[in-house]
């Protein structure tokens, strides 16, 4: 049995209708930004929303918006107020790349959407890898890359999951900033429910905690959380 779209073959035609069913290769490209409530038609377009949007950044690049009074500019605040407190993030636009993981061993998951741990049935704390950027005009900093980015892994009841990234603080001006993530995040994700559902894994993906720099806790909002790795000794 053949699935001509994948160019993947199946032992059986149980499998390959199992495959159409869940592999997100086969679902419609939706890729969603509930803040903005707006629909990209692919994960780089929405990637790049979320860095670029007024909405997504701590000081807006560019806001030429004029107001009428105070009162008017006050009101529009708010829109853009929630993500400089903002203090972590979950990405369902890299669920297709955990999914086809997770499908070289006959795992089917969906993301699970709400960010919390209420009925999450396991939990683990990890590092991933990816780079920040600084919105702030008035810092000299433009970004910074990290090797120790927090990140917790959830599964849920019904073959759930999400994961929760944790952001970091930019070391000039102290504003917040959501990470744009590598294949870590993915390989991570997929790795550690293998193991949740008693699949024998050898080494974990490639990882190295040694960057550049040094791991400012202060500076990383999953150790004020109390879920960063980096707080004790990694192990897999």
């Amino acid at each position: 049995m053949e699935c001509i779209a994948c160019n993947r073959r199946f032992k059986s035609e149980k499998a390959l209708e199992k495959h159409i069913k869940y592999s997100p290769a086969h679902a419609p490209k939706d890729y969603y930004c509930s803040t903005c409530n707006r629909s990209f038609k692919s994960e780089d377009a929405l990637e790049q929303h979320l860095q670029n949007s007024l909405a997504h950044t701590h000081t807006p690049k560019g806001n030429s918006k004029s107001f009428k009074n105070k009162a008017a500019q006050k009101q529009h605040a708010p829109a853009h107020a929630h993500s400089s407190s903002k203090r972590w993030s979950i990405y369902p636009t890299h669920h297709e790349h955990v999914s086809r993981l997770l499908e070289e061993e006959c795992l089917h998951y969906n993301f699970h959407n709400v960010d919390t741990a209420k009925g999450c049935i396991s939990e683990y704390d990890t590092n991933i890898m990816g780079r920040f950027t600084c919105h702030n005009d008035s810092c000299g900093a433009t970004g910074w890359s990290s090797r120790q980015i927090a990140i917790t892994i959830r599964e849920y009841n019904g073959g759930k999951y999400n994961a929760r990234v944790y952001h970091q603080r930019c070391g000039g001006c102290d504003s917040l900033s959501r990470p744009v993530l590598d294949d870590s995040y993915a390989e991570r994700v997929a790795y550690r429910i293998k193991k949740w559902n008693g699949i024998f894994m050898g080494a974990p993906p490639p990882y190295s905690s040694k960057s550049k720099g040094p791991h400012h806790n202060d500076l990383c909002e999953g150790c004020k959380d109390g879920h960063c790795s980096a707080l004790s000794s990694w192990n897999s």
